[in-house]
C-alpha cells in the first residue's frame, strides 16, 4: 500500500485466529477475518471508520487482548478489540478550541535501484534479446532492434520514470474547531473538520468533510447523551496508474514527442519470432477526463440514557443508529492506453453503489457494592444488532469523446455483461452478565458469560456460549511486603475463557440460488444453485489462556507488564471438497484449528525527574508462534493446485503441525560456477540441477522472535521531545524483489542493477545469481530467503507549550505548537522494493492547538 491515502491499514492484534476459504485463497487470507472489532464509545465500528476518524477527538484507545478483558465483546473478541473514546464536553463558559496542521510529504525511492539507459541496453545484449537464429533475414532484424535503442541512447534519452507520476511535495492541511460549555445539568459540544490529504502521486488524495453535536442532559438521578455526527469522504486515486508500471519502464523511452506533448505509444518491440508488441505511456492517462473516484457519507446517532435507580444500582441503555452510502466511479474513455489495442467498443465507465444501514442497541443494568473490605461488582445485559448492505455495479462500454462521462452516454453493455449486485442482512442478539469480587483490594476474581444468537450460522447453531474467569493478587498488599519499600505494585493475575468471531459472509450457512437472466422464459426468470447450505455450521470459538504481572517499583518511576498468552481456535470455517458430479466444488465446515502462544510486555521507566525536567524511557514488544492443528480436505487439496501451478512465489501451505507463516522453498546449493546453473538439494540429500515442488521444505519463519516499538519523552518547562521507534527481528522474508527484478525478469521492462552487475557471467567466477542469459523462471528456492530485521522511525516530534500568562493578553487560555516527522528514516537487513503500486513516503508536519 505504500503511502496511499486511500487504502486501509490491515490491522491483527495475537497472530492469526481464522482461515480463508479455498476461492480465491491467495488473497482472501489476507483479508477481514483476522481484524479486531473497533467499539467507538461504546459501538462497534468498521477500520474505514476509524481510519477516517478526527484524531484530535479521541480521549482514549485501549486494546483488548485476553479473556476476562474482552468477554463482554466474547462473540467477536477473538482477534481482539480496539475501544475508542471520544471527548466529553467540558462544563463551562463559552469555549472555542482549534487545531490546525499543515503537512508534507515526499516520497521515499531509496530502495529503487534501477538500470540508466546505456546499462540498460547493455543488460539486454548480455541476455541475448538481439541473437537471432543464424539466418541473415532474422539477425539483420535483430540487429536493426539494438540499433534502434543505441540511437535512442545515443541522443541522450535518460529517462527517470520514477520521478514521472510524483508531485515533488505532497502538501496537505487539517482544520479542527470545537465549541463547547455548559454546567453540570446541561453540556453541549459542536465540532467541524476538515482534512485533505495529497499523496505523493500526481491527482491522489483523500478529502474529509465533517460535523458533529454532542449533548449532555443530567435531570435529577437521569443522565441523557446524544451525539449525531455527519462526514463525508472523497478518495481519487491517481490518474497515472500503478507506480509499478513506472518501475518497468526503460529509461531510453522519451514521454514527449518534438512538439513536447506526451505520447501515447512509446515504442513498439518488434521481434521475428514473437511479432509486434506496443510499449503505451502511463502519463499519457493523465492528459484525459478520466474518473477513480471513491465517496461516502456516514450519518450516526448515538443516544444513551443512563437512570440511577438507587446509590449503588443503575440501569443504562443505549441504541445507534448508522446509514452509509457509498459510491464509485471509474471511468476511462476511448482514447485510454487500456484500449489501445482494442478496435471496438472504446472507453468504459463502471458505477458501483453500496447503502449500508444498521442499528446497535443494549440495555444494561449493573450493581456495585463495597462492604468492609468486600468489594462486589454485577452487571447483566442484554444487546441486538443489524446490518443491512445492499450493493450494484455494472459497467458500460463504448465512450468515443472523453466529455461523455456518464454512463448513459455510453453505447451499451458488452454481450453477457449484465448489472451485478448482492443485497445482505445480518442479525445478532445477545445476552450478558459478568461479575467481579474483590477482598481488600488484595484477591480478585471476575467471571463472565455471554450468549449470542447470529444469522451468519447454521439453523440447528444460532446460538453460542462464550465464557471468562480470571483472578488476580495484588502481592504489594500483603503485610509481609510492607518492608519491601521499592514495590509499590506487584500484581499477578491469570485469565482463560471462549471468545468467538463472526466476520464472514452473511449467508455462508445458507443454500443460495442465484437468478440467471439468461434463463428468462416468458414472465419468468430461471435460478441456478449457487451454494451448498449447512444448517450444523456454528460457531468458531476461541479458548484464551492469559498469565499476566503489572508491576510497579521505586515510586513508580519503573512499571510495566508482562503476559504470556495461549490461544487455541477450534471450529474454524474451512472449506470442505465435494465430489464434482454433485455441482458444488465446497461447502462450508467446522473443522480447522490453530494455535497462537506467545509473550508481550511494555516497561516504562522514568530515568530522571526534578522541576524543571523529566527523561522517560519505554519499550514494548511482542513474540508469539502460529500452529496449524487441524485443516480440511479443501485447504489440502488447494496446496496440490499450488504445486501444480508452479508459482514464482513461496505461497502459503496449509500442513498441520506447521505455520501459516512457513516459509516453504526448496533448498539451494547455490550457483554452479562452471555453468551458472542453480543447483537443488533434494530430501534424501543428494544435488540436482532440476527444481521439484517434491523438495519443498519448511525452510524459516516469518514470525520475528521479537518486535515492539520504544523511545524516549523529554519535557522541559514548556518543551516536549516525543519520539518512537519501531523494531523486528529474528524473522525471515523471501526477498521478492530479487526474483522479480533481477532474475524473472522481462528483459524487454528494466531491471534492478543487480541483474546486471551480480549475475553469473564468467566460468569458474562465483555469483549468487544465475547468468543472464538464463530465462527460465525462478522457483521458490532457499537463495532468496533472508533474515528480515527491521528498524524504523515512526515518529519524532517537538513540541512546545505556551505560557498562561504570556498568552492571555489576546484571550487565549492555551497554545501549543509542534513539528513532528514521521516514517523518516528505515534500516532493513533486506534489499528490496517495497511500495511498489504506491510508493512509500516521508511525513513531516507542523501544528498548533489554541483554546480560547
Amino acid at each position: 500500500m505504500g503511502s496511499d491515502p486511500n487504502t486501509v491499514p490491515n490491522i491483527q492484534v495475537r497472530g492469526v485466529n481464522a482461515l480463508p476459504t479455498t476461492t480465491s485463497l491467495s488473497e482472501e487470507y489476507k483479508g477481514n477475518s483476522n481484524l479486531p472489532t473497533f467499539i467507538l464509545d461504546g459501538f462497534e465500528v468498521s477500520v474505514e471508520k476509524v481510519y477516517d476518524l478526527d484524531p484530535n477527538r479521541v480521549s482514549n484507545i485501549s486494546i483488548l487482548k485476553d479473556a476476562s478483558a474482552t468477554a463482554i465483546y466474547g462473540s467477536r473478541a477473538s482477534n481482539g478489540v480496539v475501544i475508542i473514546d471520544t471527548k466529553a464536553p467540558a462544563p463551562g463558559k463559552l469555549r472555542l478550541n482549534y487545531y490546525g496542521s499543515l503537512d508534507f510529504e515526499a516520497a521515499d525511492l531509496s530502495d529503487y535501484h534501477l538500470l540508466r539507459a546505456s546499462d540498460k541496453l547493455k543488460y539486454e545484449d548480455l541476455a541475448q534479446l538481439y541473437v537471432g537464429t543464424g539466418a541473415v533475414y532474422v539477425d539483420e532484424e535483430y540487429r536493426r532492434n539494438y540499433n534502434e535503442r543505441l540511437k535512442l541512447v545515443q541522443k541522450g534519452y535518460d529517462t527517470d520514470w520514477l520521478a514521472q507520476p510524483l508531485r515533488s511535495l505532497g502538501i496537505s492541511h487539517r482544520h479542527s474547531v470545537q465549541l463547547e460549555g455548559g454546567n453540570e445539568s446541561f453540556r453541549y459540544g459542536v465540532n467541524l473538520t476538515y482534512n485533505g490529504t495529497s499523496g505523493v502521486m500526481k491527482g491522489s488524495d483523500r478529502t474529509r468533510i465533517g460535523t458533529g453535536i454532542k449533548l449532555q442532559y443530567n435531570y435529577r438521578n437521569l443522565r441523557f447523551r446524544n451525539e449525531i455526527t455527519y462526514d463525508k469522504v472523497t478518495s481519487n486515486n491517481s490518474p497515472y496508474g500503478s507506480f509499478s508500471d513506472y518501475a518497468n519502464m526503460n529509461p531510453y523511452y522519451y514521454p514527449y514527442d518534438e512538439n513536447g506533448q506526451l505520447k501515447k505509444i512509446l515504442f513498439t518491440i518488434y521481434s521475428p519470432s514473437s511479432g509486434s508488441t506496443t510499449v503505451v505511456n502511463p502519463m499519457y492517462n493523465s492528459t484525459l477526463n478520466t474518473k477513480d473516484r471513491t465517496a461516502y457519507d456516514d450519518f450516526v446517532d448515538n443516544f444513551s440514557v443512563e437512570w440511577d435507580i438507587l446509590n449503588n444500582l443503575k440501569l443504562k441503555g443505549n441504541f445507534s443508529l448508522e446509514r452509509v452510502n457509498k459510491s464509485t466511479d471509474i471511468f476511462k474513455p476511448a482514447d485510454h492506453t487500456d484500449f489501445a489495442t482494442v478496435e471496438e467498443n472504446k472507453g468504459s465507465y463502471t458505477k458501483g453503489n453500496t447503502v449500508s444501514s444498521s442499528y446497535d442497541g443494549s440495555l444494561v443494568l449493573s450493581y456495585f457494592g463495597q462492604f468492609k473490605k468486600h468489594a462486589l461488582s454485577l452487571n447483566g445485559g442484554w444487546n441486538i444488532q443489524q446490518t443491512s448492505d445492499d450493493y450494484s455495479t455494472y459497467t458500460i462500454n463504448g465512450f468515443p469523446n472523453q466529455q461523455l462521462d456518464h454512463p448513459a452516454m455510453g453505447a451499451g453493455f458488452l454481450e453477457g455483461s449484465t448489472v451485478k449486485g448482492d443485497a445482505t442482512m445480518t442479525r445478532l442478539m445477545g445476552f450478558f452478565g459478568n461479575a467481579n469480587y474483590s477482598f481488600d483490594d488484595r484477591y480478585f476474581v471476575d467471571a463472565s458469560i455471554r450468549m449470542d444468537g447470529s444469522s451468519l450460522f447454521g439453523s440447528n447453531q444460532r446460538w453460542g456460549t462464550f465464557w471468562s474467569t480470571g483472578i488476580g493478587w495484588n502481592l504489594h498488599k500483603e503485610a509481609f511486603m510492607k518492608e519491601v519499600s521499592f514495590v509499590d505494585q506487584f500484581r499477578l493475575r491469570m485469565s482463560t475463557g471462549y471468545t468467538g468471531s463472526q466476520s464472514f459472509y452473511p449467508y455462508q450457512a445458507l443454500m443460495m440460488y442465484q437468478y440467471k437472466s439468461e434463463l428468462a422464459y416468458q414472465d419468468y426468470i430461471g435460478t441456478v444453485i449457487k451454494a451448498f447450505g449447512n444448517s450444523n455450521l456454528k460457531w468458531q470459538r476461541t479458548n484464551k489462556t492469559n498469565f499476566g504481572i503489572d508491576f510497579g517499583f521505586f515510586k513508580n518511576r519503573l512499571s510495566g507488564y508482562f503476559n504470556y498468552f495461549i490461544e487455541n481456535s477450534k471450529d474454524l470455517l474451512v472449506d470442505v471438497n465435494m465430489a464434482s458430479y454433485l455441482g458444488f466444488d465446497s461447502y462450508k465446515e467446522n473443522l480447522g484449528e490453530t494455535q497462537n502462544k506467545g509473550f508481550d510486555f511494555n516497561v516504562k521507566l522514568t530515568a530522571f525527574q526534578n522541576k524543571d525536567w523529566r527523561v522517560n524511557l519505554f519499550v514494548n514488544g511482542q513474540h508469539y508462534n502460529n500452529t496449524l492443528k487441524k485443516i480440511s480436505s479443501g485447504l489440502s487439496s488447494f496446496n496440490d493446485k499450488a504445486d501444480a501451478a508452479g508459482s514464482t512465489k513461496p505461497y502459503v501451505r496449509y500442513i498441520e503441525g506447521a505455520s501459516v507463516n512457513t516459509i516453504w522453498v526448496v533448498p539451494s546449493a547455490g550457483i554452479d560456477p562452471a555453468t551458472g546453473n542453480e543447483v537443488f538439494i533434494c530430501k534424501d540429500g543428494s544435488y540436482t540441477g532440476t527444481w521439484s515442488e517434491k523438495d519443498y521444505v519448511p525452510y524459516a519463519s516469518a514470525d520475528p522472535k521479537l518486535s515492539g516499538t520504544f523511545g524516549f519523552n523529554i519535557y522541559y518547562k514548556g518543551f516536549e521531545l516525543n519520539t518512537n521507534f519501531y523494531y523486528r527481528f529474528g524473522g525471515y522474508a523471501y526477498n521478492q524483489t530479487l526474483v522479480d527484478k533481477v532474475e524473472n525478469v522481462n528483459p524487454y521492462n528494466n531491471v534492478d542493477e543487480r541483474a546486471l552487475y551480480n549475475r553469473w557471467q564468467t566460468p569458474g567466477v562465483a555469483a549468487i545469481f544465475k547468468r543472464i542469459s538464463d530465462r527460465t523462471a525462478t522457483k521458490p528456492t532457499s537463495r532468496f530467503v533472508e533474515k528480515d530485521n527491521y528498524l524504523s522511525a515512526n515518529s519524532v516530534s517537538l513540541a512546545y507549550t505556551f505560557r498562561t500568562d504570556w498568552i492571555r493578553h489576546f484571550g487565549a487560555q492555551y497554545l501549543k505548537v509542534a513539528m513532528t516527522a514521521n516514517d523518516f528514516m528505515r534500516m532493513s537487513t533486506i534489499r528490496r522494493e517495497i511500495g511498489t503500486a504506491y510508493p512509500y513516503a516521508h511525513h513531516y508536519s507542523f501544528t498548533a492547538q489554541l483554546t480560547f
